[in-house]
């Protein structure tokens, strides 16, 4: 809705609501997991004092609710926890999931996210040569995430996200254009942000002993009951297995008792923290020296001062965690490790003189006291960009254009490697890319197309990637890597309202050197191809509009590992069936919408994923670290109605 107030100040109010399903049915409770519901509104004022000054405040809320991602496992059949199959292996069909009891005040899976965001806008045309403008931007989040990233009802593990952000930016930019041959544009932008993310964790020991020790069978994809897993006798009896198989003598007694000790809830996680302050100094000159020729220079140096902190806390402690490091221990030792961790609440007695067993964690090994430690880092850089483009004729132009990127130098913490031991605070080079592009544009109007050319090659030193280490995924240092591609484009314009276009994307990204030498980069497929058309026709009262789009891609990968299991650094059960890779699909959409003569609105239906193709989104996880991937499936064919109204 728009409402004039004054002859200088206008207001505008929107609003959307938005409920979509999920392509992923729950089996155990009905409904399906990740359905959403997005609630947002908008309210934007702007004030034009003069002729010469305009002003926009636009205010943004959000609400963002969940049912909890589908993490499907294709490891074992979905069953419920009597060890009843209920379901398929297939990653496209229905989960059988479920959070630990007690996790996270036993809210069960889903998120619940609130966004708001403050932008305010202001121009200022000093002159007809000289503009200046200002934007101010506000932002904060608040998000609570928990999942089930076992993929399967047992409570083996179960993961939450608890993060807020918030950031505050401010950028002054002067647009200067003394003659019609020369341009400048320049500024500052200034950014201040500061965040904390929180990962708790709950594992149930006796499950992951049983994984540990094969029998919970991953190459056997039928569950037995959650009881025949976690008896005592049962967990006992793996026990001294382990212990003989490392020739190391446990009585029944003593197996009895620490198995009494392992926890179906056992809780630790980590939270990080980061302070950011920055600032942006840039310029970019455009100048035609002759006429069809344009040349043009940028220089961006920015510096950043950012503080990172990390803590890893355990509730009691792990007595699995203990007792496989006993297995690694000299007799003595080990043997008073077994006879500490099988008195009574091993897992929940404190540390002291007389009880001086350290609070092991099984993935996160606890900070002195649960406290942070910060560290700092200061970095500074230069990017830049040179271009040229020459107009061939009235009709086409071609351009040759090279630029220097930069991430910033960042630190990248991990939990200590001891109980009550120091955080690594490990420093990731700042990332480069070199890129090189020459490229070609043309309008052909007696034929009505128009369309354009171009390739290029990006050369990275340093690639940041992201590397799985337990829970937390770290920031690492990936070596070089390219990627040399082709992007065409072409569109054509009929009679009467028809329109068709064709977009080609070729690109080659591989890693040359360093960890991942030879794989893929993640997300990139090597071919992508989208065509489309645009048809409109009178109807009495109205107009019609059917726009069909079909989107192809090539296979991909979901990390940049490419799934390969010995690239897995850091996992704690190495997986044995990880299907990492998409295989080429395509996706066929198509949207027809009415719109009156004279009204304000318009209706339409649309069909998304209209063949109903089977793909993913994602493989692998947080059910890596336990050797159980599990994967995400895409949408299915969704058909929808749709309502706007203008005024």
């Amino acid at each position: 809705m728009n409402a004039p107030i004054s002859d200088i100040l206008a207001v505008r109010i929107a609003g959307r609501l938005r409920e979509e399903g999920s392509p992923t049915p729950d089996l155990i409770d009905g409904g399906r997991y990740g359905d959403t519901r997005v609630e947002a509104g908008r309210l934007t004022l702007s004030f034009r004092p003069h002729a010469t000054i305009t002003s926009h405040l636009i205010l943004n809320a959000e609400k963002d609710k969940s049912s909890g991602q589908g993490f499907k496992s294709a490891t074992f059949l979905p069953s419920t926890e009597a060890g009843v199959p209920i379901g398929d292996r297939s990653v496209y069909s229905g989960a059988a999931l479920g959070a630990g009891v007690g996790f996270e005040g036993d809210r069960g899976l889903g998120l619940d996210r609130r966004i708001a965001s403050l932008l305010w806008l202001t121009r200022w045309a000093a002159s007809s040569q000289l503009t200046l403008t200002s934007t101010t931007s506000i932002r904060r989040f608040e998000s609570d995430e928990r999942f089930d990233y076992d993929g399967v009802v047992l409570p083996l593990l179960t993961v939450g996200d608890d993060s807020f952000g918030r950031q505050t930016t401010q950028e002054f930019r002067l647009n200067f254009e003394p003659s019609t041959r020369v341009s400048l544009v320049s500024g500052i932008s200034l950014v201040r942000e500061n965040g904390a993310q929180r990962i708790p964790l709950q594992v149930d020991e006796r499950l992951v002993l049983a994984l540990l020790t094969g029998r919970l069978d991953r190459r056997n994809p039928t569950l037995a009951s959650y009881e025949t897993y976690t008896s005592a006798n049962t967990v006992a009896a793996q026990l001294r297995g382990l212990a003989a198989a490392r020739g190391a003598a446990l009585s029944q007694v003593q197996s009895l008792s620490i198995a009494s000790n392992l926890r179906g809830d056992h809780r630790e996680g980590y939270r990080d923290a980061s302070k950011a302050t920055g600032a942006d100094l840039y310029a970019d000159l455009a100048w035609t020296p002759v006429d069809r020729l344009q040349l043009t220079a940028g220089l961006r140096y920015g510096w950043l001062d950012r503080t990172v902190g990390l803590s890893s806390d355990v509730e009691g402690r792990s007595v699995l965690a203990g007792f496989l490091g006993a297995l690694g221990q000299p007799s003595a030792q080990r043997q008073a490790l077994f006879a500490a961790l099988a008195a009574p609440n091993a897992a929940t007695l404190q540390r002291s003189p007389t009880y001086p067993v350290p609070r092991f964690g099984l993935r996160a090994q606890p900070t002195p006291g649960g406290e942070t430690q910060f560290a700092g880092l200061k970095d500074e850089g230069a990017a830049w960009r040179l271009a040229a483009r020459h107009d061939v004729s009235e009709t086409a132009s071609i351009y040759v254009s090279y630029a220097r990127g930069r991430r910033p130098e960042l630190l990248s913490p991990d939990t200590p490697a001891r109980p009550e031991g120091a955080i690594v605070f490990n420093t990731v080079a700042a990332e480069t890319i070199d890129s090189f592009e020459v490229g070609a544009k043309a309008v052909w109007p007696t034929l009505g197309l128009k369309g354009g050319a171009a390739v290029y090659r990006y050369d990275y030193r340093h690639f940041q990637t992201i590397v799985q280490q337990g829970a937390m995924f770290v920031a690492s240092d990936a070596g070089r890597a390219s990627s040399t591609g082709l992007e065409a484009d072409l569109r054509w314009r009929g009679q009467q309202g028809l329109e068709a276009f064709g977009v080609l994307e070729l690109s080659h990204a591989r890693f040359r050197d360093g960890l991942y030498s030879g794989n893929r980069l993640a997300l990139n497929s090597d071919a992508k191809l989208t065509v489309g058309m645009t048809f409109e026709w009178s109807v009495p009262m109205g107009s019609l509009r059917f726009t069909p789009t079909y989107a192809w891609r090539s296979a991909l990968y979901f990390s940049d590992d490419n799934g390969n299991p010995a690239l897995t650094t850091g996992a704690f059960v190495a997986p044995i069936d990880l299907k990492p890779r998409q295989a080429a699909y395509g996706l066929l959409d198509a949207a027809l919408d009415y719109r009156p003569a004279s009204g304000a609105w318009t209706a339409g239906v649309f069909v998304r994923n209209g063949l109903d193709e089977d793909y993913l989104i994602d493989a692998g996880n947080g059910g890596q670290d336990f050797g159980l991937p599990t994967y995400s499936r895409g949408a299915r064919r969704l058909i929808g109605l749709r309502l706007s109204l203008y005024r």
